[in-house]
């Protein structure tokens, strides 16, 4: 798929490949047709919260947690060509 990645902090985001997604259990992958970056990811990408620098936090990241797109695969009940908005803060169920 293709993405805007963050490959280091203080560095501009780059356009690249990573491999398809798989979902996992009470998971379900989206075509994302658009995505917000907000104050907090700008924060990250430009290194000023530490607190993401562990092992948690991989590169590349993709950043942006609010999307909205189409469900790709069946999954978590929500049937593949269905209309989705995504906030990072709520999961399946």
């Amino acid at each position: 798929m293709r993405a805007w990645l963050l490959n280091a902090f203080g560095e501009p985001l780059e356009l690249g490949e990573l491999p398809e997604p798989a979902p996992g259990p009470g998971e379900v992958v989206v075509e994302v047709a658009a995505c917000a970056i907000g104050t907090g990811e700008r924060l990250i990408a430009a290194g000023g919260r530490q607190a993401y620098t562990g092992e948690a936090f991989a590169f590349p990241h993709v950043l942006g947690y609010q999307a909205c797109g189409r469900v790709a695969r069946d999954g978590c009940g929500w049937n593949a060509g269905q209309r989705v908005v995504i906030d990072g803060i709520f999961t399946c169920g």
